[in-house]
């Protein structure tokens, strides 16, 4: 008798101490714990966003709009509330969600739906159907999660510790079946999405741009600074609804493309910059060619839009006309190395990094080599042959002349915020370097000036305060199928024509006159940008630019 009571004594205990190894090994599991915890609550995520990108004066370019998002608990109350508050092509999903009688969220058209186990919230809209900007943004993955391109991608990580969560947590039982009884806690994390990046970008200035550019087939503008080279507006076209962007991967008209980085043949814009290489040589102003329509450069006939040519021109004139055979003749007066050392110099030729891993395109020049020959000389002098360049670097061009011959190096980014409201950082803000004597900048502008008021660019002149630039239309190299060049029309140039304040570059890709197409578009945004700022802007500011000195401090030089 005692030996079975101690049998059944060791077996009993080796059982209850199996019991308690296995109790205590499901308590160390991890999955077992999870399952325990889904036993017991679930949690509803009715929203997920990444940190803000805002321009210059902190308004926001992503999360701008909101939509209404209900958190739904299953039950007779909120059923009703839902098919009596929503439009009837929502009820068929509304009812697929309600059968699973688990908590869910789902998009409604207001926050006017009351009922017991309805919260609503609202909920950031990460892009529009026609986001401003959309070319430097960039986009997410579907998911949003993801930076993919643009200054999502350059500064990924900086706005996904930025990101912001709405969550509801619901008691349920082991099947995820909310208790109903219970009302959800609520986890809302969604003010860390004030933090994120500011930009350079001016949004007002971008809209005047996006939409003076809406006419065209494509194309890009830019707006710069021209005293630091803060880049205020960046605008491609075509561009693309970032909602539904598989809609558009087999446009031809490529609207992927950021055109503003892009390097397009150049044409007349540079001979702005054979005009001040020359005058820096000591060629006057005054110096005279008379245009015949054509001119010979060895063995190569090189003809003038007019083919009636202009008969005698000087510097200006030539300027104002836009006469190929004034600067193919110039060219051979002046150092070409000298003139491809000063594109050098502005940046021509090279990426532009503008936030990491995002840069523009690098163009192309000729090499020095190259410019030995005279004919090569003569494509360069007046924007051709292996010459290309992107929308940024014209502008970085156009800003040298008005800012007395310095050449400023392009910025996008201002710093980084955590609350939308101030700087936590500073990026750097490099120098513009000396590229232009100050005389020759001041005259090539003033020069610039006579295009607006008597020459090819009349159809540029805002209605306020004047202005000035240069018109392009430049050959590509590229043909249509029914044979005919592509030709790039430009129209670069500075607002106003006193103490400028912008530099503005239009391209309109593939539309042949820069004076026809591009001209009205600049005048447009000028127009836009002074009714924005207002005459007060315009009267009180100051340039910020050195004064060019006279004439008399700089002889000898």
């Amino acid at each position: 008798m005692y030996k079975r009571l101690c049998i059944c004594f060791f077996a009993f205990t080796f059982i209850f101490s199996s019991l308690i190894s296995r109790i205590f090994s499901i308590i160390q599991n991890e999955d077992y714990k999870k399952c325990a915890l889904q036993q017991s609550s679930m949690v509803l995520n009715v929203m997920s966003s990444r940190g803000t990108i805002y321009d210059r004066n902190f308004k926001r370019l992503v999360n701008e709009e909101y939509s209404y998002v209900a958190a739904v608990n299953p039950n007779n109350f909120s059923a009703d509330a839902l098919f009596k508050n929503t439009p009837l092509s929502m009820h068929e999903k509304i009812g697929e969600k309600l059968s699973e009688h688990t908590p869910f969220s789902i998009e409604v058209p207001n926050d006017n739906i009351y009922s017991y186990g309805i919260d609503i919230f609202e909920v950031p809209k990460r892009y529009k159907d026609e986001q401003t900007a959309l070319h430097i943004i960039g986009q997410t993955n579907y998911d949003r999660q993801e930076g993919t391109s643009g200054l999502e991608k350059s500064y990924d990580s900086l706005l996904k510790a930025s990101s912001g969560f709405i969550d509801l947590k619901y008691s349920s039982n082991a099947f995820n079946h909310s208790l109903k009884e219970d009302a959800p806690q609520i986890f809302d994390s969604s003010e860390k999405i004030n933090g994120g990046i500011v930009t350079t970008l001016d949004k007002d200035i971008q809209k005047i741009a996006e939409s003076a550019g809406s006419s065209m087939k494509k194309g890009a503008i830019v707006v710069m600074d021209p005293f630091n080279g803060d880049i205020l507006a960046s605008a491609s076209f075509p561009s693309y609804n970032p909602n539904k962007p598989q809609k558009s991967l087999d446009d031809p008209l490529k609207p992927f493309i950021n055109r503003a980085f892009y390097p397009f043949a150049v044409g007349s814009t540079f001979k702005l910059l054979t005009a001040a290489t020359a005058l820096e040589e000591g060629i006057s102003p005054d110096f005279t060619h008379n245009c015949k329509g054509y001119i010979k450069v060895g063995s190569n006939t090189f003809r003038c839009h007019n083919l009636n040519g202009h008969k005698t021109l000087n510097m200006e004139d030539a300027i104002k006309k836009s006469c190929n055979p004034y600067f193919i003749n110039l060219s051979q007066n002046i150092n070409g190395q000298s003139l491809l050392y000063k594109a050098k110099l502005l940046g021509i030729g090279e990426a532009r990094e503008l936030a990491p891993d995002f840069s523009t395109l690098a163009g192309s020049l000729p090499n020095e080599n190259d410019l030995f020959a005279p004919e090569a000389l003569a494509n360069f002098s007046f924007g051709q042959g292996r010459l290309t360049a992107t929308p940024i670097d014209i502008a970085v061009l156009i800003s040298s002349f008005v800012n007395s011959g310095k050449g400023v190096i392009p910025r996008l980014i201002e710093g980084s915020t955590d609350d939308g409201a101030s700087f936590l950082s500073h990026s750097v803000r490099y120098e513009p370097k000396d590229v232009i004597h100050p005389l020759a900048a001041k005259k090539i502008s003033q020069m610039m000036v006579s295009v607006v008021e008597e020459g090819s660019g009349k159809k540029a002149k805002p209605q306020h305060l004047g202005a000035g630039g240069k018109t392009a239309s430049a050959q590509s190299g590229q043909f249509e199928e029914n044979g005919e060049e592509i030709v790039h029309a430009w129209f670069s140039g500075f607002y106003p024509a006193e103490n400028p304040k912008f530099t503005i570059v239009v391209l309109c890709e593939g539309a042949f006159s820069g004076g026809d197409t591009a001209a009205p578009i600049f005048k447009e945004i000028c127009d836009g940008i002074y009714n924005l700022k207002g005459e007060e802007y315009f009267e009180n500011t100051k340039p910020q630019s050195i004064t060019a000195p006279k004439e008399k401090d700089s002889k000898g030089e």
